[in-house]
C-alpha cells in the first residue's frame, strides 16, 4: 500500500474509535456547571480529539 492510503485509513480507523458517549459526558458536564456559554463547540470538539488521540496514540 502507499504511505498516503495508510495515512488516511490509520485516521478513518481512529474515527471509527472515537468514543462518542465521552464526548456526550463532557458536553453535558459543561453544561452542569454552566461553562457550555463560554466554551465554543468547536473548542469541545477539540477537547474530546485530542483526549481520543493521547488514547489513540498509547495503544
Amino acid at each position: 500500500t502507499t504511505p498516503v492510503f495508510e495515512v488516511v485509513a490509520e485516521r478513518v480507523e481512529f474515527i471509527r474509535n472515537i468514543d462518542y458517549e465521552r464526548g456526550k459526558q463532557v458536553i453535558a458536564d459543561l453544561k452542569q456547571r454552566g461553562k457550555r456559554n463560554s466554551v465554543t463547540d468547536l473548542e469541545i470538539i477539540t477537547q474530546i480529539l485530542e483526549v481520543g488521540e493521547l488514547g489513540h496514540d498509547s495503544e
